[in-house]
């Protein structure tokens, strides 16, 4: 994957391409009227929940602006001021050691599954270290480990259902038919809130940069939403004027 300027996307400036998003999310915030505390003073922050609303108040120890434009910019010190939004969740935050069809365990491994299995990990991490014999899924209710459960060769435990199992993962994962034969959409709108820490901002970040690169896209709107948490639909009207947008841009299919 490459970046605008052609530069690749690595490991190695995936930091700094989180910082630039933020960056110009804050400018954004600024030339829309809104403001920035200064050094030491404190971000005022609502967060919408169930129970109601939580007002929080935390230094601004990471960005510094003047005259609408962000003249110093600490990632470090911003990614720590995230964490301090909302307790993290506990690790591994997804595909746990146990699977989700136990009592007392959640996550998202009802996703994944075969026909007598509603459940599976669907990691390396949470199927080496399933910690449950009987719950249908790990090395310890298969005999095999994570590389030759999905691998799915021989007559294993893994020759169809791990097969079943690592596909299952490739469908899901929208970077599987970038660039490829298949058609993607023309359009894309992604955002991540910016206080959002529930899901990487790195996974965003790969994600829009792979949907620039297929030739298939005309326009990717990606945002990282000012002072945004991991919540539900908090750009509603936004969404809906980009797709009355791209309705327009795209004219009427049946004229073409």
């Amino acid at each position: 994957m490459v970046l605008a300027d052609a530069t690749p996307l690595t490991s190695a400036n995936m930091k700094a391409t989180i910082a630039g998003e933020v960056r110009r999310e804050v400018e954004r915030h600024l030339a829309s009227g809104g403001t920035v505390p200064a050094r030491g003073q404190n971000f005022e922050i609502t967060l919408r929940q169930r129970d109601g609303e939580q007002k929080l108040q935390i230094e601004n120890d990471w960005v510094t602006v003047d005259n609408g434009a962000v003249t110093a910019f600490d990632i470090d010190a911003y990614l720590r001021f995230v964490t301090k939004t909302a307790a993290l969740k506990n690790v591994p935050a997804f595909d746990r050691t146990a699977n989700s069809g136990n009592v007392g365990t959640d996550g998202e491994n009802s996703l994944f599954g075969a026909a007598a299995q509603p459940y599976s990990n669907f990691s390396a991490f949470g199927w080496d270290n399933n910690e449950v014999e009987g719950d249908g899924s790990g090395a310890d209710d298969t005999g095999q480990d994570w590389l030759a459960y999905t691998a799915g060769d021989g007559a294993g435990a893994g020759a169809g259902a791990g097969a079943t199992l690592a596909e299952q993962i490739r469908l899901i994962n929208p970077m599987t038919y970038l660039r490829t034969d298949a058609k993607a959409a023309p359009y894309w709108y992604i955002r991540h809130g910016m206080i959002d820490r529930d899901t990487s901002f790195a996974v965003e970040v790969a994600l829009a940069t792979a949907v620039r690169m297929d030739n298939d896209v005309n326009s990717v709107d990606f945002r990282m939403p000012w002072m945004a948490p991991h919540s539900g639909d908090y750009d509603v009207t936004e969404a809906y004027a980009w797709l009355a947008r791209v309705l327009e841009d795209a004219g009427d299919p049946a004229a073409r």
